[in-house]
């Protein structure tokens, strides 16, 4: 029993005659942000071609599929909405190739080296310790994000602040291929660990190539992405990422996954 306890029990014994047992008293842990990184990472021909091309090899522009920079492109309209209302706030844009593990490591990508997200988390970790972690991932980039949260759990590198995942696709495609012929996404099923976890579904009224592209790949919509703080079902397709997370469809389609994520950014102190 610590000092408070005790001073409680003595001051009982005095007032009613007898003590009644006191719990001990727990301490409340409030997290302290300097600074927030919030990553964003595209799916299948986001950032990179697909098509299990390697990628230290070239290929000319119109063959495969992709890049289309869709996270790209919703990175930047969330920045433009939401400078005016965030401080001390570090974005980065990553393919889901860059955010398995350290697979992407040392990797090239036309000449260039490839990020590796888990490499930059430790970094930025290490250089302030007080970091708001942050993860919004689409379609593959959505299984990849949520898988990394587990990791980093498990690590004991950080447990991710806020998990977004946009129609996250990996059930079957996880399964598919065998080495480097495989996708380069989490094998198992992910179990996410985050503060906040924002999952959106897409069903659209009719399919259209991107859907039936997410279909092939196995849309992840079970028990598991069930347990996610705040879960959404949204009419747009696949593809239209940005569309689902500016959408306002949660706490009676009042606030948007956005909105969520600057309510969480504003955390940061000043």
């Amino acid at each position: 029993m610590n000092d408070a306890a005790i001073a409680l029990e003595s001051f009982a014994k005095q007032t009613c005659g007898r003590a009644c047992v006191m719990p001990p008293i727990q301490p409340v842990v409030l997290d302290v942000y300097k600074q927030s990184f919030t990553a964003f990472v595209g799916g299948a021909a986001d950032k990179y071609q697909f098509l299990g091309r390697p990628l230290d090899i070239d290929f000319p522009d119109d063959i495969g599929a992709g890049p289309t920079g869709i996270m790209k492109s919703c990175m930047r309209k969330f920045k433009e909405a939401s400078s005016s209302q965030i401080t001390k706030a570090k974005f980065e844009y990553y393919g889901y190739e860059e955010a398995y593990s350290t697979d992407s490591v040392v990797k090239r990508y036309r000449g260039k080296l490839l990020l590796n997200l888990l490499t930059d988390i430790k970094n930025i970790l290490k250089e302030e310790p007080n970091t708001q972690i942050n993860l919004v991932g689409h379609s593959l980039g959505g299984w990849n994000v949520a898988g990394l949260s587990e990791e980093l759990s498990k690590a004991k590198i950080c447990t991710v602040h806020t998990l977004i995942t946009i129609d996250p696709v990996g059930i079957l495609l996880s399964k598919s291929g065998v080495g480097n012929d495989r996708a380069r996404i989490y094998y198992l099923e992910p179990d996410p660990v985050a503060k906040k976890w924002i999952n959106i579904f897409s069903q659209p009224l009719r399919n259209y190539r991107d859907d039936y592209i997410a279909i092939l790949g196995g849309r992840w919509n079970d028990d598991d992405t069930a347990k996610a703080n705040f879960n959404s079902v949204s009419t747009y397709h696949h593809g239209q990422a940005s569309e689902m997370f500016f959408e306002k469809k949660f706490l009676e389609n009042k606030i948007s996954a956005s909105d969520l994520l600057i309510s969480e950014l504003k955390k940061v102190i000043k």
